[in-house]
């Protein structure tokens, strides 16, 4: 009997982080169409890579599309995915957290020479919180609040690698609020409209 509760509960966790694999892969797939439809005017770049957030030094990775709004505005729209995963072992319990932040971030992008351009923004979105303690899990979605700035050294005209610092702030209710610092770095891809 106790074999079986095991065995149901091993499952369920399995199937929920199946789940929750295929949201996200849906999530990334979503953004390289969104940003592979832009118009030949409006330029976007494709960013995915690495990063860590450093309160517990939990590592994970992510996507966004930065959406240029026409040839001579700095400014892009750039909606994003990450995903953080960290897992313990405390007193022989096991701990598994994970979170998923979303959303769109508005970034004011500026070329400093022909092989470094910058960018610096704010956005929002949801932050979805997941734990599980020796077999029992807790989930939630948060409001999140985030500032960004980065840089994407071009190493061709259509690929460069960016490194990015982040700020993700958020809450649930009134008095719950976290902050985390988060870094990235990775792969830039340039889709056009330059």
């Amino acid at each position: 009997m106790v074999t079986g509760c095991v065995l149901n509960v091993v499952f369920t966790q399995i199937l929920q982080e199946v789940f929750v694999m295929k949201k996200i892969l849906i999530a990334v797939v979503a953004l390289l169409m969104l940003g592979s439809f832009s118009s030949a005017q409006a330029g976007a770049n494709i960013r995915a890579g690495g990063g860590m957030i450093f309160d517990g030094s939990i590592l994970g990775g992510g996507a966004a599309v930065d959406i240029t709004l026409g040839e001579d505005m700095p400014i892009a729209i750039s909606p994003f995915v990450e995903y953080y995963r960290d897992k313990d072992d405390i007193l022989g319990t096991s701990f598994t957290s994970t979170l998923i932040p979303f959303g769109v971030n508005v970034l004011y992008m500026k070329s400093t020479s022909e092989k470094l351009d910058v960018y610096a923004g704010a956005g929002g979105g949801l932050l979805r919180l997941s734990v599980d303690a020796g077999g029992t899990s807790e989930s939630q979605n948060r409001i999140m609040a985030t500032a960004v700035a980065g840089a994407t050294f071009k190493m061709t005209e259509q690929m460069g690698i960016f490194v990015e610092g982040k700020s993700i702030l958020s809450w649930k209710g009134d008095t719950d609020s976290t902050r985390d610092l988060a870094a990235f770095i990775g792969l830039s891809f340039s889709l056009g409209g330059e």
